[in-house]
């Protein structure tokens, strides 16, 4: 099971460089849902950032038109 982080009644998001760095050509940011992989780690940041955890179920066919993109 995965937790993610709800504030405002959206999921709590964040950005991840991705691809290859090579000479003149830069990663690409991507914006991402802030996953964890325990509840306790997940209520340490919702404290800090006075947000609610929540179980993260992920839609499967975005995921994969995400990888085929």
């Amino acid at each position: 099971m995965q937790y993610a982080l709800e504030k405002n009644d959206e999921v709590v998001k964040h950005i991840i460089m991705v691809g290859e760095l090579k000479y003149k050509v830069y990663k690409t940011p991507q914006v991402v849902d802030l996953v964890f992989d325990t509840e306790e780690k997940a209520q340490e940041v919702a404290d800090v950032l006075n947000a609610k955890v929540i179980e993260y179920f992920y839609d499967a066919a975005r995921w994969k038109n995400t990888l085929a993109a």
